[in-house]
């Protein structure tokens, strides 16, 4: 599994621009726009930003249960008998790489915009800035 979280807009100065509004039940809802949130020079890790992540997962389940119940009459004689076994087996991994957007001295990442179309059949979502750009992300968690 591996994904983009888009976080920092709150209380840094973001801008909506080319806004297209739906209403819905009274309420204007964004359906379009584009985002531009300002870059962060913030020291340490835990400033907000962007941040991308990986997960992978290993994860193995053996069991094995069989049974037998068998009872036999014969005249005034019974014979019972009962045989079971039981097996169970386990393996878990799991790896989880999280990097962070960051300018050169700092975290938090660039100035980035973020474009984004909720309306017809294929929501579309696009940034400007190119995301597989390795300078512009550091780890923070592995």
């Amino acid at each position: 599994m591996n994904g983009m979280n888009f976080i920092g807009t709150t209380n840094r100065g973001w801008s909506l621009m080319n806004a297209v509004f739906n209403n819905r039940g009274g309420i204007d809802e964004v359906a379009s726009g584009t985002i531009t949130v300002p870059g962060t020079n913030a020291s340490g890790f835990g400033s907000g930003g962007s941040s991308s992540f990986n997960q992978y997962h290993d994860v193995e389940h053996d069991v094995l249960s069989t049974g037998l119940n068998v009872s036999w009459t014969r005249g005034d004689w019974t014979v019972a008998g009962d045989v079971s076994y039981s097996e169970a087996e386990s393996d878990f991994g799991l790896f989880n790489a999280t990097t962070h957007l960051a300018p050169t001295g700092g975290f938090g990442g660039p100035t980035f915009t973020l474009t984004f179309n909720a309306l017809g059949d294929h929501p579309t979502l696009s940034v400007a800035e190119d995301m597989l750009d390795p300078t512009i992300w550091v780890p923070r968690q592995f």
